[in-house]
């Protein structure tokens, strides 16, 4: 991932939201879209603050695990209901990998 674009798209976000939010770019019906890409803004800066630490741990897990919890998270957004009985079993997956195998890398 382009650490430098993505902080190029968060400052473009929020100079842009901002632009809209005080009237400067067009006063009519625009404060939603302005609203809209402020907060997509700090999200994208937050997640270019974090870049360096999501990198090092997506290096560190292993991949099975990563993908097992990728496929429960969906399990969950199909079928609300089975969060009773995933999340606890994803929780001992995490919790029992790092005692069966170790520390990560």
């Amino acid at each position: 991932m382009q650490r430098n674009l993505l902080g190029v798209f968060a400052l473009g976000l929020l100079v842009l939201g901002a632009l809209l939010a005080l009237g400067y770019a067009s006063p009519n019906g625009t404060s939603s879209f302005a609203g809209g890409a402020l907060k997509i803004g700090l999200v994208l800066g937050a997640f270019w603050l974090a870049l360096p630490q999501i990198d090092r741990f997506l290096a560190r897990t292993p991949a099975w695990l990563l993908i097992s919890t990728f496929i429960g998270l969906v399990l969950i957004v199909l079928r609300p209901l089975s969060a009773l009985l995933i999340v606890p079993l994803l929780f001992g997956l995490w919790f029992l990998s790092v005692k069966w195998f170790g520390k990560w890398k």
